[in-house]
């Protein structure tokens, strides 16, 4: 009797934290869909600053209101007809870095890569 209360026990004891680590990992996710979504939309906001040639008159790193959150420009630089752009998106913790390279003259992107360990 004892023993198989004891696998019992060992049993629900062993759900339960698994149970609440895929909670964790759930939660997680979803913060790093935010932070994701964040750092895209100031991707999108150098790009429509690149193109009406107004990223030149910004300090950085810039940050910018996107809902209820902000996502951050670390910088616009512009060599000949390129520009380089980092920004970052932060939701509960979890961030989120990207560098693209926008073509000046249609906004388009050249590259796009997701900075793992800034």
């Amino acid at each position: 009797m004892i023993i198989i209360s004891s696998v019992l026990l060992v049993t629900t004891l062993s759900l339960a934290q698994f149970g609440l680590t895929h909670r964790y990992f759930i939660l997680d996710l979803e913060h790093k869909s935010v932070s994701t979504h964040l750092a895209e939309a100031c991707v999108h906001i150098a790009r429509v600053l690149i193109m009406n040639s107004q990223s030149d008159s910004l300090t950085f790193p810039h940050p910018f209101p996107v809902h209820q959150e902000f996502c951050t420009i670390h910088l616009i630089t512009r060599a000949g007809t390129t520009s380089a752009v980092e920004t970052e998106g932060t939701h509960e913790g979890i961030s989120t870095h990207y560098s693209v390279t926008v073509d000046n003259n249609n906004g388009s992107f050249l590259s796009w890569e997701e900075i793992i360990n800034p």
